[in-house]
């Protein structure tokens, strides 16, 4: 590589992976890398309010790696700096209110216990009336029932 195309691709390296004050300033991340790091996480990446400049500042991060891997490095900073921008923009948009979800297995749960109780306390209280069904009355006649 001659000196201009190592100097490129350093701006560009710093630009996608070098310390950011910028950056670091806003988010507390230090790269722009790890910024999209945390934008593009499985458990964030549906949660954030400004979803339209996160889905630019994808595809603009995703057009300056693959420029960088091929070698065009001017394309990939200047790639860089359009991802850099959507990407600050959506993290000050921050995360979309979370709605308290309700827990299906536990409401599930709740009915048959409130059911198995409901049933305990119908039993409790006619357990005479129980028991002697369950036991059989004492007026029952011996023998069979188609006698003279």
């Amino acid at each position: 590589m001659d000196l201009v195309t190592r100097e490129e691709r350093n701006d560009a390296f710093q630009a996608m992976y070098g310390n950011d004050s910028e950056i670091y300033e806003e988010t507390g991340q230090n790269t722009l890398s790890q910024l999209f790091d945390i934008l593009l996480a499985d458990e964030f990446f549906y949660e954030w309010e400004n979803q339209s400049d996160l889905l630019g500042a994808k595809e603009e991060w995703e057009k300056a790696v693959s420029f960088f891997q091929s070698g065009s490095f001017d394309l990939a900073k200047t790639q860089a700096v359009k991802a850099k921008r959507d990407a600050l923009k959506t993290y000050e948009g921050g995360l979309m209110e979370q709605n308290p979800i309700v827990d299906t297995d536990l409401l599930f749960t709740g009915v048959v216990l409130l059911i198995v109780a409901i049933i305990l306390i119908y039993a409790i209280r006619n357990r005479d009336r129980l028991s002697s069904l369950i036991s059989g009355s004492g007026e029952e006649l011996e023998g069979d029932d188609f006698g003279p």
